[in-house]
């Protein structure tokens, strides 16, 4: 087996002895040149990315919108030997779906009382509205082509349209209420967007994270009317993930997690224009992150595999021990250098301090980091080999490989739960409706790759997810106590 030397036993091993006595202890000193490391902040370059949202307005759901946003009743004057009155009042909408036209059509009962010279006349209506809901480019559900018709059996009808043109008011009115609705989904997908572009920062162990899902733009695919109104939207998006954090403020300096909610927060860009797009495919996607690692975050991680500051290494020399492990990059590859201290018994007690250079390049196997070419370095060698041989290489670099051996999978759970509660919201988007909730589901973190820069380490974590969107909420996703008791308030207050 290979041996190199790292101090000792200089002529002792080498079969010749000093002149004069032995020295009770001696002391050897190991500096050989390491590699010349650079430095500057990991930058992330994410790559742009589509992730789809699936986004359901169930039937009861836009009933609700409908009976929210649509006037229950309605009064008026006509002439009639004298000033007359009249009104009506509607029945909550009930809704059919055709997707073939891409419309839905709303029917609800009006009854509509008359007053006439000594009496009152009550009139039973029937009015249907057809209608096809689309969305706009600023976030907002709609309706066109608005067809509106009323028809009663009740043969007193024509009286009551003669006198106070009745049916055709009823006509109009909910004709130009259907036409001019508009349900603002702005505020809500806003919120995500707000959710998604402020960093969101993680402890990573020792190290300090921040992951940034920032929103370029939304697209919107064709509706699909089949008991409600559903419809597969498309975010471009920025993922990154850096350590430390490299998201600036506005002064242009990196954020700490206090400066994120104070003065120097991050200024968000405006929420993209929704835009129509000919198909999109939903389902699980893809969503890969890039991860830029500074090496001192990595430095830190190591530092847990030393007890007390040292890590005693050696069988034969149990005195021996490294500490103080700095991380860098050289040249393409990860710099390890390593203190070493301690001593030896060969026959004398040798004194042992010097620096250790090991390189080598990452490697990732089922989310464990690992650095299984780890070697020391040339000038290293060549030290050592100048003073004598005395220590197994394989102890060394074990030791070492050991050290950098990290357990990814628990430090990806905190990114995972950050972009699941990032992903996850509820907004109420018309008062007197159920919000609207948003909901994310992540499959395993696996990192895929890793390359070497020299300023910093560069990842890839990839995961599937699925996102979905509904109003009202879905089963299982449920409004905290103080949130519903709010929703329930303003649901009584716009009833009456």
């Amino acid at each position: 087996m290979r041996c190199f030397a790292v101090v000792v036993v200089v002529i002792a091993a080498c079969g010749t002895t000093p002149a004069g006595p032995t020295p009770a202890s001696q002391t050897a000193s190991l500096y050989p040149k390491g590699p010349v490391a650079t430095s500057s902040p990991p930058v992330a370059d994410p790559p742009l990315q589509r992730p789809t949202l699936h986004l359901t307005i169930s039937r009861s759901g836009l009933q609700s919108l409908l009976d929210a946003l649509i006037p229950r009743t309605d009064t008026g004057n006509y002439a009639l030997l004298g000033a007359r009155a009249w009104s009506w009042s509607r029945t909550p909408f009930a809704l059919a779906f055709d997707d073939a036209r891409k419309s839905m059509t709303a029917t609800t009962d009006v009854t509509a009382t008359v007053e006439l010279p000594g009496t009152a006349m009550q009139i039973a209506m029937k009015v249907a509205a057809d209608a096809q809901p689309v969305f706009t480019a600023q976030h907002k559900l709609v309706l066109q082509a608005v067809k509106v018709s009323v028809r009663s059996d009740d043969r007193r009808i024509k009286m009551a349209e003669f006198g106070a043109g009745l049916t055709a008011h009823v006509e109009k009115t909910l004709q130009e209420k259907l036409t001019t609705l508009q349900v603002d989904l702005a505020p809500a997908f806003g919120a995500l967007h707000e959710k998604l572009g402020a960093p969101m920062f993680l402890s990573i162990g020792e190290a300090s994270a921040c992951f940034t899902l920032d929103v370029r733009g939304i697209e919107a695919g064709p509706s699909i009317l089949a008991d409600g109104l559903e419809k597969e939207l498309a975010l471009t998006v920025a993922p990154s993930l850096t350590l430390p954090c490299t998201v600036a403020g506005k002064d242009g300096r990196p954020m700490t997690l206090t400066e994120a909610a104070g003065a120097n927060a991050r200024e968000l860009p405006p929420l993209p224009a929704l835009r129509n797009s000919s198909g999109i495919e939903g389902g699980p996607f893809t969503l890969s992150v890039p991860v830029a690692a500074g090496y001192a975050e990595l430095q830190k991680a190591m530092w847990a595999a030393f007890p007390d500051g040292k890590l005693f290494f050696s069988k034969e020399h149990p005195g021996l021990y490294i500490t103080d492990p700095r991380v860098s990059s050289a040249a393409g590859e990860v710099v390890v250098v390593v203190r070493i201290g301690g001593h030896v018994e060969k026959g004398v007690r040798i004194d042992v301090d010097g620096d250790l250079f090991l390189t080598g390049r990452p490697a990732v196997r089922d989310n464990f980091l690992e650095f299984p070419d780890l070697r020391p370095t040339i000038e290293t060698e060549q030290a050592l080999l100048a003073v004598a041989i005395a220590l197994q290489e394989v102890e060394l670099t074990t030791a070492v490989r050991k050290a950098l051996r990290l357990d990814l999978s628990a430090r990806l759970a905190a990114v995972k739960e950050k972009l699941v509660d990032a992903l996850s919201m509820e907004k109420v988007v018309v008062e007197g409706v159920p919000p609207l909730c948003t909901r994310a589901e992540l499959g395993r973190l696996e990192i895929k790759e890793i390359a070497v820069h020299d300023p910093y380490l560069r990842a890839t974590v990839t995961t599937t997810a699925l996102l979905s969107a509904s109003l009202p909420c879905e089963p299982g996703l449920h409004l905290s106590q103080s949130e519903s008791s709010d929703w329930n308030i303003r649901s009584r207050e716009t009833a009456q």
